[in-house]
């Protein structure tokens, strides 16, 4: 017999691999520099509207990520950002759900604290004005929402766009969120950046719920039990004032349709890369890579499902009790005698 993979992201076990190798080929792109991570979030009020229009607004989305940061650049210096053709390099993930898992789109960047010019250089950019970054973000994404429903959408949708995106303007002067972590240490090592990828990699990568969050399956009453921890209780030290771990008991097919909501659409491409990461700079920038081509080999090689079972649980899935590896041998099986394979 043979066993065939589903494929998805949703799969726990499928949905692993596939992080893995997205780690994997994100990890081919970084330079060995200094990196940070970026949140950038969108005010609940428009949420439903990135649930509906999804495609076009989530790609809204990460194009004012990026109009931000190149604007945050250019304002450092104008002049010399037109003439020398300044760009920042970062990798963007989308992400579409909290731990509540409710539609909640955002944007995690992998951003290098670097910046490249026309003339092949790479210097040093590690001041990021959060004042500046939230505003410019706040604008890109006005003016990206209002142009679709402009362009796409009848009279009285788009005056009531308007009136939301300006209603969240004023409601929001300093802009929207963005939140940038800076590694601690001033001297980051590959295992921070290894780790950094994995940790924004894996949520671009598998289902809105590990297995281990669904407590109980109700067969008689077609219900299922899971539980989450709020994020508000992340920052709070006394535990007398954290609200604790919630408990959710819904029907089976209201939990279902948590789930199916952050399928993402057929060819729909949830990690990007900007600047000098992206594939037209490839053969431009010429830095040290992080990892050698030794370490993304290995790396690889940890997703193969045989390594992985070594790796994760330290068994061999291949090695007989005689000591021998088993191989497949069509010629030899009951495929090859019954349907006439070879």
């Amino acid at each position: 017999m043979m066993g065939f993979s589903c494929h998805s992201r949703m799969c726990p076990s499928c949905g692993k691999k596939y992080k893995d190798q997205r780690t994997v080929k994100v990890s081919e792109k970084c330079l060995e520099v200094s990196h940070r991570q970026f949140v950038f979030t969108i005010p609940f009020q428009l949420r439903d509207y990135f649930r509906l229009y999804r495609k076009p607004l989530l790609n809204a989305l990460f194009r004012s990520v990026d109009e931000a940061f190149n604007a945050l650049l250019e304002r450092h210096a104008p002049i010399a950002y037109k003439k020398e053709k300044r760009r920042l390099g970062h990798i963007d993930f989308l992400h579409t759900f909290g731990r509540d898992m409710k539609w909640h789109p955002h944007i995690h960047v992998l951003i290098a604290e670097k910046y490249w010019n026309n003339k092949g250089e790479l210097k040093k950019y590690d001041y990021f004005s959060f004042d500046f970054l939230r505003i410019a973000f706040r604008n890109a994404l006005f003016n990206h929402i209002y142009g679709y429903f402009k362009a796409n959408r009848p009279k009285k949708e788009q005056q009531q766009m308007y009136l939301l995106l300006k209603e969240l303007k004023d409601k929001y002067p300093l802009g929207y969120y963005v939140y940038g972590k800076k590694f601690s240490k001033e001297k980051y090592t590959t295992k921070d950046m290894t780790e950094l990828t994995n940790y924004i990699a894996r949520y671009a990568s598998h289902p809105p719920i590990s297995e281990r969050r669904i407590t109980k399956c109700d067969i008689e009453n077609n219900t299922v039990t899971w539980f989450y921890d709020p994020h508000e209780d992340d920052d709070i030290e006394d535990e007398n004032e954290k609200k604790g771990r919630q408990y959710i008991t819904e029907d089976v097919f209201k939990f279902m349709e948590r789930l199916v909501l952050h399928v993402a659409d057929k060819g729909f491409q949830q990690i990007r890369y900007y600047g000098f990461y992206s594939n037209k700079f490839k053969d431009k920038v010429k830095d040290k890579p992080l990892f050698s081509d030794k370490e993304l080999k290995r790396m690889l090689s940890d997703t193969i499902w045989v390594n992985g079972l070594k790796k994760a649980f330290g068994y061999d899935p291949l090695l007989c009790k005689c000591g021998t590896q088993m191989i497949l041998n069509l010629e030899l099986s009951d495929f090859h005698r019954k349907e006439g394979y070879g």
